[in-house]
């Protein structure tokens, strides 16, 4: 498997091909809550378009920056949350727009 720090350099694609655990296909809602002080806890809708054992593939409104790091919520589950590192964000004008991948911690 890929390192994450090698990731930051690669696009969504490269990451596919490296990739070991093969990516289930959902579409559950759920939740990111990014806190970018701590205090300021901030609680983003989004859809959670794929998962696997190493990470999830999601689409939100809210703006994601690489190496940042969330909670998933899914409202299935609304009680449990995984941490996760932002491993990419998708490049406006792409089919990625609007994407993330995330790498749980």
């Amino acid at each position: 498997m890929c390192d994450a720090s090698d990731s930051f350099n690669k696009t969504p694609d490269d990451l596919h091909e490296d990739r070991q655990s093969k990516r289930v296909p959902t579409k559950v809602p759920g939740s990111l809550v990014v806190a970018p002080d701590y205090e300021n806890l901030r609680r983003i809708p989004c859809l959670i378009i794929d998962v696997s054992p190493s990470g999830f593939r999601l689409r939100a409104s809210g703006r994601l920056r690489r190496g940042q790091v969330v909670e998933v919520l899914s409202d299935r589950d609304p009680f449990t949350s995984v941490e996760c590192r932002v491993i990419w964000v998708g490049k406006a004008g792409s089919k990625e727009q609007g994407e993330a991948g995330l790498q749980i911690i």
